[in-house]
């Protein structure tokens, strides 16, 4: 699965502050966070589309002859992604991401951020069900002897993410893992969120 992401730096000393080395990453992290979710808000009323984010400490470093606090400037990663299941149309998605980005940047009278996008390979939402014993026929009748894609984030003994064959199916605290067999015969335990079929 393909998708988009974005990703900018934003600061919240208006300006260029030398002096401003007592402000720390996770203070920008802070603010910038307030303000986004302010102006997400207030986006998604007029346009339907909320730009959620995720937004990490950080800081930026440039010359101190630029103006650039010793150790670097307190700044905030913002990042997001288009999720399939609920953005149809990128082009709006992305200026939606624009108006969020320039609002947060007036709010905080910031002269430059640094706004990009990227397309996003092998991206998987995935939701945690609770299952009952009632329902393994169900899933033996969906995935036995199919062909499915395994995501490697999700299983602690494969490598990379490969294509097998479901063998058998348990459920224990709500929670169903299978054993799948890949191309080379080698079994792996892994969670049902963990599998699409191919």
């Amino acid at each position: 699965m393909k998708t988009i992401k974005f990703e900018v730096v934003i600061g919240i000393v208006a300006g260029y502050d030398a002096s401003a080395s007592y402000i720390r990453p996770e203070d920008a992290q802070k603010k910038v966070a307030q303000v986004w979710q302010e102006v997400a808000q207030f986006v998604f009323e007029k346009t339907g589309t909320y730009i959620s984010a995720n937004i990490r400490p950080t800081a930026t470093v440039y010359s101190q002859e630029w103006g650039c606090p010793k150790g670097g400037e307190a700044t905030a990663m913002v990042s997001g992604e288009a999720n399939p299941a609920f953005i149809e149309n990128i082009d709006s998605w992305k200026h939606a991401v624009r108006t969020v980005v320039k609002h947060v940047q007036n709010r905080l009278k910031q002269s430059t951020v640094a706004l990009t996008f990227q397309e996003v390979e092998n991206l998987f939402y995935m939701q945690r069900r609770e299952y009952k014993t009632e329902d393994l026929p169900d899933l033996r009748n969906k995935y036995q002897a199919k062909e499915v894609y395994v995501i490697a984030a999700l299983c602690d003994d494969v490598d990379e993410t490969f294509i097998g064959i479901v063998d058998t199916f348990k459920l224990r605290d709500g929670q169903v893992t299978m054993t799948v067999v890949d191309r080379n015969g080698d079994p792996h335990q892994v969670p049902l969120e963990a599998v699409e079929l191919a």
